[in-house]
């Protein structure tokens, strides 16, 4: 498996293990961010798509789901619900990062980019949403 298609299947199993737990994050939000919840779902499902795709392109068969996933903090409320999804963006930044520094299409390296980007800000848009202090980082995707 070439370097490309590693680190793309890694972001995928990644991007597996967060739709999931938006999954857990739905149950436990309260009406108010159940409606950004779902979108962000969406999102990432169609992130999930077009990176399956592009492994297909690179003759690789994307990585199936697990049938499921331990999420790194319990979610019981609005609050948790909203911080693991901050979380969640913030690995999935991790693995678009380390992704851009990979592959060497440019059009695969300007999908990561943007799925970096994008992240990035959706993780500054949950801790908004917790009333924390939602300041972008200095170098998006840095642990």
């Amino acid at each position: 498996m070439t370097d490309d298609a590693a680190s793309l299947q890694a972001a995928l199993a990644a991007q597996h293990a967060t739709i999931w737990a938006y999954g857990e994050i739905g149950a436990a939000v309260g009406e108010a961010h159940r409606a950004a919840v779902e979108d962000a779902d969406a999102t990432n499902r169609t992130r999930r798509q077009a990176l399956e795709d592009i492994l297909r392109s690179l003759g690789q068969d994307p990585a199936p789901s697990e049938p499921g996933y331990t999420l790194p903090a319990p979610v019981t409320d609005d609050a948790s619900a909203l911080a693991l999804a901050a979380r969640l963006e913030d690995a999935m930044a991790q693995q678009w990062r380390h992704c851009c520094g990979r592959v060497g299409s440019t059009a695969v390296r300007t999908f990561c980019v943007d799925a970096l980007a994008a992240t990035t800000v959706a993780a500054l848009r949950w801790r908004q949403a917790a009333g924390g202090v939602a300041l972008p980082p200095a170098f998006p995707g840095m642990p």
